[in-house]
């Protein structure tokens, strides 16, 4: 018995997961402050930085995210370890008791009326980027509005670029490439 829980122990301590008082996994720890996260990475065998993460806590007055000028030259990545990494929001909101949910909440799993509401985050892409590996949007964040409703927030993307950027332009918040007028895809937009 001592065994299956020091076997337990060190898997918590490994993963970094910690338990609460009454047993649950408890979040893991966020920046304090919304804001872009970038990461060394590894594309096509060259060093870069690119553009992870944004942590958002539910300010809808900020939801503009600007991408670095220069720094960032990818919109998602792969890490030095060879993972890829996706961008995405990351909605930072008060404990809901509810789960956040990778698919489309359904009514019928709920005790609670649901409602979906789409967060338009509008990225601003500099010339310095030439190449998106993906911007996600699986996730489903609740946040309870009072006893008998539940509020799903999930992000989507409109996406700005200068009119002289080299490889990307902009038809209603939508990417396309320059060179073939192709749309490009992985890319969880606003109209979607």
């Amino acid at each position: 018995m001592k065994r299956i829980l020091l076997c337990v122990m060190c898997v918590f301590l490994l993963t970094g997961c910690s338990l609460s008082e009454t047993g649950n996994a408890q979040r893991p720890v966020y920046p304090s402050e919304d804001g872009l996260q970038v990461y060394d990475g590894v594309m096509y065998g060259e060093d870069v930085v690119f553009a992870g993460d944004y942590y958002w806590h539910g300010d809808f007055n900020k939801t503009l995210i600007e991408i670095p000028d220069g720094e960032v030259t990818c919109i998602g990545g792969n890490e030095k370890s060879g993972e890829k990494h996706l961008f995405s929001v990351i909605m930072v909101l008060p404990e809901a008791g509810v789960d956040i949910v990778s698919s489309l909440p359904r009514q019928e799993d709920y005790k609670q009326d649901i409602r979906v509401e789409n967060v338009m985050f509008v990225v601003d892409i500099p010339a310095s980027v030439d190449m998106i590996e993906g911007m996600s949007s699986k996730y489903y964040y609740p946040i309870i509005e009072d006893e008998d409703n539940i509020l799903f927030l999930h992000p989507t993307y409109y996406l700005s670029v200068a009119k002289d950027h080299p490889i990307f332009t902009e038809k209603y918040g939508r990417l396309y490439r320059r060179d073939n007028g192709m749309l490009v895809e992985g890319i969880a937009y606003w109209d979607e």
